[in-house]
């Protein structure tokens, strides 16, 4: 599920344009990343504790916009929202304000969305020659929100203490410190919870240096599971959550290995931020764990953006696909 937020005063086609510019996107990820880790640090508390220090609520008008870097939707699972769109918006001082998600069942919140004050020096995006000014203000205003939160946060009543966690059943979050120990942040629950609960039932245990674990994730279904294991040469192939076939294994061919290797001990590789921050109904999810000569890295990609993630993919997908018909030479 995936639900489009408010983006006002910017030209939205060119924003998609700037976003897709192989110079500029690099320093865009690194701009979401900020923004992201202060919006994962509201979204774990709880939705009485934001109403507590934040507001009253008012409506989200024209005088607010989002940072240029942020992406114009927040998706949800099927499982992690019950608000039926009641999102609210709460003012944050004169600087910016928070667009809240509850999650429509108890004291929980699904989403939010950092928006920031226009002020007299604010430079709205209408032309490719509006981004660095625009940039330069989002990040000063965007500090400057920062702080006032931080702030807030170190008032006596401590109510979006960074200690604060997501709430999901204690059950649930087992399986992910079980088979995936170094997983433990920016990773949607809900996600971690489908993986973990299908490697399970495939008696995984946690990775084996110099192996890779690849998964293909649509919509809460696994269609495709691979294990790479390097020291061996071979791919165990396991089936989707839904498929009668039986796991099989076939030897990876010494090209085929060394491109897979190359390609996850790549620079370009390991500078892809683990998370993209997308997702929506459709599509599917990427899903990469390696442990590789003693470098560990792990990725989850809805609908990726980086043709390394999907080249990957297709290593071992071509490889399957011949050693299944036999007609590798």
């Amino acid at each position: 599920m995936d639900i489009q937020i408010p983006s006002p005063q910017d030209d939205a086609d060119l924003k998609y344009s700037l976003w897709q510019d192989p110079v500029i996107a690099p320093t865009l990820e690194s701009d979401r990343k900020t923004i992201y880790e202060l919006e994962e640090m509201l979204h774990t508390s709880k939705e009485s504790q934001l109403k507590a220090v934040f507001g009253p609520a008012k409506a989200l008008d024209d005088s607010y916009v989002l940072p240029f870097c942020r992406h114009t939707g927040v998706g949800f699972s099927g499982l992690g929202y019950k608000g039926e769109e009641k999102m609210y918006f709460l003012p944050i001082g004169d600087i910016g304000g928070v667009l809240v998600f509850p999650y429509g069942d108890r004291d929980f919140i699904s989403a939010v969305a950092l928006y920031l004050k226009i002020n007299d020096t604010f430079h709205p995006l209408k032309n490719r020659t509006d981004l660095k000014a625009r940039r330069e203000w989002d990040r000063k205003r965007f500090a400057q929100l920062e702080t006032a939160i931080l702030e807030t946060i170190k008032t006596p009543n401590k109510a979006l203490d960074k200690r604060a966690t997501r709430v999901t059943p204690p059950a649930k979050q087992e399986p992910q410190h079980e088979l995936f120990p170094r997983m433990i942040s920016s990773v949607d629950p809900v996600y971690l919870d489908w993986i973990s609960s299908y490697a399970k039932s495939q008696g995984w245990q946690r990775i084996r240096p110099n192996t890779a674990r690849l998964l293909l994730q649509p919509d809460g279904i696994i269609s495709a599971a691979y294990e790479v294991r390097f020291a061996s040469g071979d791919v165990c192939v396991y089936p989707g959550t839904h498929d009668k076939n039986e796991k099989w294994t076939f030897p990876l061919s010494e090209k085929a290995k060394n491109n897979l290797r190359n390609t996850l001990n790549s620079q370009g590789f390991r500078k892809i931020p683990e998370r993209n921050q997308k997702t929506g109904a459709d599509g599917i999810s990427y899903f990469i764990e390696a442990d590789i000569d003693g470098y560990y890295r792990w990725l989850l990609h809805w609908e990726p953006e980086d043709p390394l993630i999907e080249s990957v993919f297709k290593i071992i997908h071509d490889e399957s696909m011949q050693a299944r018909s036999g007609s590798r030479k």
